[in-house]
């Protein structure tokens, strides 16, 4: 998959695999986005407000670890939390191996990412109105949030799954494994891949 059909000669360089004397398909998009897990389908909504995207997954959007995960995703939702005690909690958790500033990131972003899922259409868990905040270790106070009890990952992809659907351009190459970065000095120009039968 070519980003701009007018790089197609840079992809003239080796390929990881030959492809003997056969031609490679070019298909054309301003984004690329790789993998179906939570973090490509975000990227792949994002993306698409404003351009052509092609989302390629290597199986099925209902065979990932996003679909298949469990728990909950930890923010501080509730008055009594904040990001500065969800820091402290992550930075005690993992005994100086933390990227601090990459944990700073998480905490502070933390909520408005749950409310920007849940403005996509998922539905975590409420009651009275209010969310559900699950109580799990090294968390100081009761921060995780769920959907479908155990099912938030199923839940979470499936509704990013529907926001992409709707009224995005996002063109989905399910079962089509990514084999290469096509690139152009420093840029990146397209991808490689392969689909079930080799193509």
């Amino acid at each position: 998959m070519d980003a701009h059909p007018e790089t197609a000669p840079a992809a003239r360089r080796p390929y990881l695999v030959s492809r003997g004397t056969a031609s490679v398909r070019v298909r054309s998009y301003d984004v690329v986005v790789v993998g179906g897990g939570i973090a490509g389908l975000t990227a792949a909504v994002g993306a698409a407000r404003k351009w052509n995207v092609a989302l390629v997954t290597k199986s099925s959007l209902d065979d990932t670890t996003t679909f298949l995960a469990q728990g909950g995703i930890a923010a501080a939702m509730d008055p009594v939390d904040s990001p500065e005690l969800h820091m402290r909690d992550t930075l005690a958790a993992g005994a100086g191996l933390c990227d601090e500033e990459a944990v700073r990131i998480l905490v502070e972003e933390g909520p408005a990412r749950v409310r920007e899922l849940e403005h996509l259409g998922t539905k975590f868990d409420r009651q009275g109105g209010q969310l559900v905040l699950a109580s799990e270790g090294a968390h100081s106070v009761p921060r995780v949030v769920r959907a479908g009890g155990d099912a938030t990952g199923s839940v979470v992809a499936s509704a990013l799954v529907d926001a992409m659907i709707l009224g995005s351009r996002v063109d989905l190459h399910e079962y089509e494994f990514v084999i290469d970065v096509l690139t152009e000095g420093k840029t990146c120009v397209g991808t490689l891949s392969l689909d079930t039968e080799g193509a």
